[in-house]
């Protein structure tokens, strides 16, 4: 299990804004969404309102703050946010919906369109979607759970996708409640984001910019360090993904490994399970030096031969990586 929300600000508020005294909208879905993206990309909380009126006043929304992926791409830019990746409108089915969120959820902010807007339900309230027969919608997409416990929501879940839906009933987001939405995220499993169908998404930096980016063996940071599944699953869990590695994952003894993070932290796999443990991986390896000293030692010295210098230069790579991990 990994779940792993984008750091910094999570905000979600409803779409339905009031956009002048007395004046609501109630289609600004896209102004929404951008500004649930925006408001972790910029570390400051932007609202639907602030949003609509610079798409309004460019032409890039109706009245009612009805818009297109690619306005919101252009909004974007007009708020100074930079794209990371975009998948512009296509009809359904995208087949390629599910590997795109995976990579970005959790790493990048990013507004995702679906088809298919009424099927989404919040496992977290059980409510499903403030209109009828809601189709193409836009809302933000802020982090992801591979399948199991989540400490955000403290109980277990299935695998699926962290989001703001400014368009949910949750949080009394109703004209009852004079839609004062709570600022709660929802969280929409794997089958219920499919059945949406997902058209397009639109990905943008945040604020705090991600260093490990998971791959199909683990994940890599953006100085090209690795690490296995296991290891990319605490990173991801520990919210460090910011954090670049000081060197891939190093196996010094049997199935023990290790990485040192820039952060000064160090993730131990001791063939078992992974911990923050740097200490014991630093007492591991100096047992491991002195023993290829004593061998040294034994030997005569570097100079006796083949055999020897093996082990010379076994005992050299034991003291670098003893030196780094600590």
């Amino acid at each position: 299990m990994a779940e792993t929300i984008c750091a910094g600000i999570t905000h979600r508020e409803s779409e339905f804004a009031e956009v002048l005294a007395g004046v609501r909208v109630y289609g600004a879905c896209g102004p929404n969404a951008l500004s649930e993206v925006a408001s972790n990309a910029l570390g400051a909380i932007k609202h639907t309102s602030d949003v609509y009126w610079l798409m309004a006043n460019a032409g890039l929304c109706d009245s009612e703050g009805v818009t297109t992926l690619a306005s919101l791409a252009t909004a974007a830019g007009k708020l100074g946010l930079s794209q990371v990746a975009m998948r512009g409108y296509t009809n359904p089915p995208w087949n390629g919906w599910q590997a795109f969120f995976t990579q970005y959820a959790g790493v990048a902010p990013f507004v995702a369109q679906v088809g298919y807007g009424q099927q989404l339900v919040d496992t977290i309230s059980g409510e499903g979607e403030n209109a009828n027969n809601l189709r193409s919608h836009f809302f933000c997409v802020l982090g992801r759970n591979t399948g199991g416990w989540s400490p955000h929501a403290n109980r277990t879940l299935p695998a699926g996708f962290w989001c703001a839906d400014g368009c949910n009933f949750a949080g009394g987001n109703n004209n009852g409640n004079n839609f004062n939405a709570a600022d709660v995220l929802q969280f929409y499993p794997d089958s219920v984001m499919g059945n949406a169908l997902p058209t397009g998404a639109l990905v943008i930096q945040g604020a705090h910019p991600m260093a490990w980016h998971r791959t199909a063996s683990g994940a890599q940071d953006d100085k090209g360090h690795t690490v296995g599944t296991g290891m990319a699953d605490a990173i991801f869990g520990a919210n460090l993904q910011n954090v670049d590695g000081l060197m891939s994952e190093t196996y010094y003894a049997g199935a023990a490994s290790f990485a040192p993070l820039a952060n000064g932290e160090v993730i131990h796999w001791d063939g078992h399970q992974v911990t923050w443990d740097g200490a014991s991986v630093v007492v591991a390896l100096w047992n491991e030096v002195q023993s290829l000293q004593q061998q040294l030692q034994q030997g005569g010295g570097g100079s006796g031969g083949g055999g020897s210098d093996a082990v010379y230069v076994a005992a050299i790579k034991a003291m670098k990586a003893a030196i780094q991990a600590a």
